[in-house]
């Protein structure tokens, strides 16, 4: 049975210890370069030649997407060193001689994964708000529209990332740099799942939110179904 104070004190300290290392600035670093992407408008979201008013809404789709699909790539790399880490340092043969099961030390590892991961979105979440004190745009701002997309899409697609890199870090074959490939791919290949569902003039299915990693189908695909309204003519383009 798995205790959740337990898993509470074990993540805290795993994530303690993370925080005292360099990856960890790298980690914030990459999340405050994406929002000056944005900021900067060098990363931007538009439909054809439609794009939307620079308001509270539109700046967290963007920011929103920007965090769920480049976060999972950078972060897979940072935090698959949690069971590595152990083993090198032997905590792992202190840890396996308790009565400690091999369900609550995953389950321990995922989440301290995932604390690492959110604090990324948290210092993104940050840059949105900056962005939308230099860029306020049009009408006023409304925090729970500008940083809901991030929290729901982004948190969403680092879980995932978490619980994969304990995964490959549990499978011989995947720990070391066969591993670090094959997951480029398979995050090449999530995110075209998503792309694909938006490919063609027709509304999204039901079945298309289901793998929708990135929230690129979700978040798009509303876009496309409110410019058709306005734009017969839309040929549900999006870049």
């Amino acid at each position: 049975m798995i205790r959740p104070r337990l898993v509470y004190h074990m993540v805290r300290a795993d994530f303690l210890e993370r925080t005292r290392r360099p990856s960890f600035l790298i980690t914030l670093g990459f999340s405050v370069y994406l929002g000056y992407l944005v900021n900067s408008g060098l990363v931007s979201l538009q439909l054809d030649h439609w794009r939307g008013l620079p308001n509270s809404a539109w700046n967290g789709a963007v920011i929103a997407l920007v965090g769920s699909v480049f976060l999972p790539l950078v972060g897979f790399y940072i935090v698959k060193n949690t069971i590595q880490r152990d083993r090198e340092t032997r905590v792992g043969r202190i840890l396996a001689a308790t009565p400690m099961s091999r369900t609550f030390y995953t389950v321990s590892k995922a989440l301290s994964n995932f604390a690492v991961l959110a604090s990324m979105v948290v210092v993104l979440a940050i840059a949105a708000i900056i962005l939308q004190w230099t860029h306020p745009g049009t009408g006023p701002t409304s925090y729970t529209d500008l940083l809901t997309p991030l929290f729901v899409f982004a948190l969403s697609s680092l879980s995932i990332t978490a619980a994969l890199a304990v995964l490959f870090e549990t499978l011989p074959g995947l720990r070391g740099g066969l591993g670090n490939v094959l997951y480029f791919f398979l995050w090449i290949f999530l995110i075209s799942l998503s792309v694909t569902s938006l490919t063609g003039n027709h509304a999204l299915s039901p079945s298309s939110y289901l793998h929708d990693y990135t929230g690129i189908a979700t978040i798009s695909g509303n876009m496309q179904a409110q410019v058709r309204l306005l734009d017969p003519t839309y040929a549900g383009g999006s870049s």
